[in-house]
């Protein structure tokens, strides 16, 4: 599965350095641009419902292969705006501590006159960059404050990067519905409490019964069940690491489709899951049956349903965890404790 290229922007508050246009020293020195398109262990701005952190050296790989990416600097991004290029030697960019630093030989165009120009004035302030991440090099958590995290180890391709002239952190990959639904499932895994009685202004120490009993059933032995196409593969990775805190706590979570089983779909499956998941198995139910007997025929009773679809699922299905809040989906839990109803994450 490819990833998609996504963009990150780099305001010159949250440089480590402030991009430049310098001369070099020594006798013929030129002209550079100099600067940082990334900084580590910064967390950026809301991306669309998450905040996103780039771990230290999350650029060392994919600087450091053996086929070196042909990474461009451009304006703007873009690509008819052409400043330097690393495959001509124009470009170079290095990871160290602070983050992803890039130093250019200024050509002799028109751009690149008007762009020192620029930058002098303090009219150009920020870098970017362009890049994709592949699902098993991202983590999900959440903070004190339920607000949603990505963490990236490692970036997998570098394309550009570039000098802007409104540098405003864009939107990223993961669609918020995958966000939401996401949040939702996560809150049957951890107690809400403390982030629902801290939003009220109550002592998290004060739990009710209800929240005692959302304490109970973290790792409670529930049966996950994740649906593949337009659930999984609108977010990969926030998925896989679904997957792999839901079994430490204790829980069994399987994959089922309505693919039919062929080798094209389950070569194409288990490529996008990777042959390190937790997943218990994957079901391939065919596009003429209903995931709940596919399941059943497979020996797993589901408990919980996470899919786009819910009439693929035959039965009667509760929507506890399509709502969008700590809270309610606190309150899900605390349903599930009582009733241990099917449901359907939408």
């Amino acid at each position: 599965m490819s990833s998609s290229v996504e963009r990150r922007f780099l305001l010159m508050g949250e440089m480590p350095k402030k991009l430049a246009f310098v001369k070099t020293r020594g006798a013929g020195g030129g002209m550079k641009f100099k600067g940082y398109a990334a900084r580590y262990s910064s967390q950026s701005n809301d991306l669309g419902g998450f905040r996103e952190v780039l771990a230290p050296g999350a650029f060392d790989k994919v600087l450091s292969r053996r086929s070196k990416p042909d990474v461009v600097l451009t304006y703007n991004h873009n690509p008819d705006l052409l400043l330097a290029r690393t495959s001509s030697g124009t470009l170079t960019l290095a990871s160290d501590e602070k983050g992803l630093r890039f130093s250019a030989d200024a050509p002799d165009t028109q751009l690149a006159k008007d762009l020192s120009t620029l930058i002098r004035r303090g009219d150009l302030t920020g870098a970017s960059f362009a890049f994709t991440v592949s699902p098993s090099s991202e983590s999900w958590t959440t903070d004190e404050r339920g607000q949603a995290i990505r963490t990236i180890r490692e970036v997998q391709e570098l394309y550009d990067v570039s000098i802007v002239a409104t540098p405003a952190y864009a939107a990223a990959s993961v669609g918020v519905r995958a966000l939401e639904r996401w949040k939702a499932a996560r809150g049957v895994l951890v107690p809400m409490q403390s982030y629902d009685s801290q939003a009220a202004g109550q002592d998290p120490n004060q739990a009710d019964g209800e929240d005692e009993a959302n304490e109970q059933l973290v790792g409670a032995g529930l049966v996950i069940s994740i649906d593949y196409d337009q659930t999984f593969t609108e977010a990969p990775g926030l998925w896989l690491c679904f997957i792999e805190e839901a079994v430490q706590l204790g829980n069994t979570v399987i994959m089922t489709t309505r693919r039919a089983d062929n080798d094209a779909n389950r070569a194409e499956v288990m490529s996008a899951i990777g042959p390190d998941s937790d997943l218990a198995a994957v079901i391939f139910a065919g596009p003429d049956s209903n995931k709940r007997d596919a399941a059943r025929a497979a020996g797993y009773e589901v408990d919980v349903w996470i899919d786009d679809t819910p009439s693929t699922v035959d039965g009667p299905v509760q929507r506890f965890l399509s709502a969008n809040t700590k809270l309610a989906a606190s309150r899900a839990l605390g349903a599930l404790a009582i009733a241990r109803l099917r449901h359907v994450a939408g």
